[in-house]
């Protein structure tokens, strides 16, 4: 269980001008250096490309981290806490911090000391060499523990399967509404590092970066109720085309889109509208609205919550399936399964 000083702890970057406060953490047990010495110790880190940061909570250094990539990795960090950072709920909390540091990292190995220092016959006694530059000098003496992000972000994830691949449905950090939703098919390498990481953490892409479809995955553990009631309108809306009744944050957008997300938002299921329809319920001025069709296409292009903000019911004026990002036979399917389906009984 996390304690109220894991929660607080705030990762600092060290650089070469703390080289004495990190002296003053990382010297115990070995022989007093100068400060320059401890530059240099920093500067070759650095050549190795190891990070040095401080834990420090409420103005107290409570300890460092050494962060390191292994074989230039870009997506893995190896992490070794100082012996005074000795808990797993630690470890934890330092790896949630590094990952919102860097979005493209996936996996943490941490290593850290399950013991205290300890005073022996009247001297501190380090349960580890904290002024060790490697893990090397850990072998065999430290906990390990292991990350992946997807476990440790704000947002939470869930993947449906249907038809047409999965529906993702991403909550916001606080984690009580949903703030986006992509259609996730194909090459994973098309959608943005969050569901990439996602999809890859519930093993839903193979080797060559490809989507595996069909997978029915179970909700995890603690899912957000917000997930749990997407998921079950989600289902009545695909099946019995009813509303879906999901508590969502409207999007950030210029204004101009805003003002089209909100009047799409009002298309009732089983109705369609045109963009020289919706544009002219944006700028009511018969001339200026002419100019903005293309506008609000683009608009609705870059729309994050797809059947909440039902974009898929706007059409082209010849009544062309177009725009539409998760795809046109997506588009075709939502508008064809909502008119047949609408109206009807369970």
């Amino acid at each position: 269980m996390m304690t109220n000083v894991d929660r607080t702890i705030q990762l600092e970057k060290c650089f070469l001008k703390d080289a004495a406060r990190y002296r003053a953490l990382a010297d115990t047990g070995c022989p007093l250096l100068s400060i320059r010495a401890w530059r240099e110790k920093l500067t070759n880190l650095a050549k190795k490309g190891t990070d040095v940061f401080f834990a420090v909570c409420e103005g107290v250094d409570l300890g460092y981290v050494l962060v390191t990539n292994p074989f230039e990795s870009l997506g893995w960090n190896i992490v070794l806490l100082s012996g005074s950072l000795y808990s797993e709920s630690v470890a934890r909390e330092v790896s949630r911090q590094l990952f919102r540091m860097d979005y493209t990292l996936y996996r943490m190995d941490v290593y850290y000391s399950m013991q205290r220092k300890r005073q022996v016959r009247g001297e501190d006694t380090a349960s580890t060499m904290v002024c060790a530059d490697d893990l090397s000098h850990f072998s065999g003496e430290l906990e390990h523990s292991v990350f992946f992000s997807p476990e440790l972000d704000g947002r939470q994830v869930a993947f449906i399967s249907w038809d047409f691949g999965y529906i993702a449905v991403v909550t916001n950090d606080r984690r009580d509404k949903i703030e986006s939703i992509e259609f996730v098919r194909g090459h994973i390498g098309e959608y943005e590092v969050f569901i990439r990481k996602a999809a890859y953490f519930r093993g839903l892409v193979d080797d060559e970066g490809l989507v595996i479809p069909n997978i029915c995955l179970e909700p995890t553990d603690h899912e957000p109720d917000i997930l749990v009631k997407a998921r079950e309108e989600l289902a009545s809306y695909l099946n019995h085309a009813h509303e879906p009744e999901i508590e969502y944050e409207f999007p950030n957008g210029t204004p101009f889109q805003q003002s089209v997300w909100k009047e799409v938002a009002k298309i009732p299921l089983g109705s369609i509208k045109t963009y020289s329809d919706l544009a002219l319920l944006v700028e009511p001025d018969l001339e200026k609205a002419g100019r903005l069709a293309r506008a609000v296409g683009q608009a609705l292009s870059v729309n994050p919550l797809p059947i909440l903000i039902p974009c898929h019911r706007v059409i082209g004026a010849n009544r062309n399936l177009v725009g539409f990002a998760g795809g046109v036979d997506i588009k075709e399917y939502l508008l064809q399964m909502e008119l047949w389906k609408v109206g009807v009984e369970d």
